[in-house]
């Protein structure tokens, strides 16, 4: 350090070399990979920084009186978002517990719309088992058949209404 010329040569030296051995380093690999096109490419400052000289000035109560206020974005998912053809969004038919689109009565998310065809398929099959367990199924047949038994009784004999049942009388029927 007590020859500061020298030091500041030695320097210069030192970072002209390491400037050459980095030019000649990426000039190999430029020739090995290619890719010439997007090693001169440049990010515009606002991106390459991540930032914008965006101004926002505020009022006492949080009102925006100059500039433009950030948009919240509220949900996580995209709304209203038509995809594959369909003329209604995911989740606007809802049958037997199954979220579907009412356009074409799929519950496949992401399917492709079939459009009137898959809707009259689809009000074909309304009677037939939608997903739902043969238990379910079994009981409601059961439940069903016993709505029916009771309908058919009623119009078969007619109520005289309640019966009193006297002291002793056993209960039958």
């Amino acid at each position: 350090l007590g020859m500061p010329t020298q030091a500041e040569k030695l320097h210069d030296a030192f970072k002209d070399k390491k400037d050459s051995l980095v030019d000649k380093q990426r000039q190999d690999l430029l020739a090995h990979y290619g890719g010439q096109e997007h090693a001169e490419k440049k990010l515009p400052r606002q991106l390459a920084l991540g930032q914008s000289e965006a101004y926002v000035e505020y009022a006492e109560d949080g009102t925006v009186i100059k500039g433009q206020e950030k948009v919240i974005v509220n949900a996580k998912y995209e709304e209203d978002k038509l995809v594959n053809n369909h003329q209604k969004i995911w989740g606007s038919l809802w049958y037997n517990g199954k979220w579907g689109y009412a356009c074409c009565g799929q519950f496949i998310r992401n399917s492709y719309c079939t459009g009137q065809t898959g809707l009259q398929a689809f009000e074909a099959s309304k009677g037939n088992r939608m997903g739902q367990s043969p238990l379910y199924e079994t009981s409601s047949k059961m439940v069903l058949a016993m709505q029916q038994q009771v309908q058919q009784q009623r119009e078969t004999k007619p109520d005289d209404g309640p019966k009193k049942i006297q002291m002793g009388e056993r209960n039958e029927g």
